[in-house]
């Protein structure tokens, strides 16, 4: 995680708990439909989301302030 984000010049949150929880979900939707949605917004329709790229992490947010929550 750390090395991601001194790469993408990102940064953690400074709550461990709240990093390990995203990356976590992360990997979920990875397993469930093959891209890294952001776990902390709810899709109605998960499988549509996944064709686009807007809650993909790194997702505009995340491009835009280079902070995840």
């Amino acid at each position: 995680m750390r090395h991601y984000a001194e790469k993408s010049g990102s940064y953690l949150h400074p709550q461990r708990e709240i990093t390990e929880f995203l990356v976590i979900g992360l990997a979920k939707h990875i397993d469930e439909v093959g891209r890294p949605l952001c776990p902390c917004n709810f899709y109605a329709d998960i499988e549509e989301e996944a064709k686009s790229s807007v809650w993909s992490c790194a997702c505009d947010e995340m491009q835009r302030y280079k902070y995840c929550h």
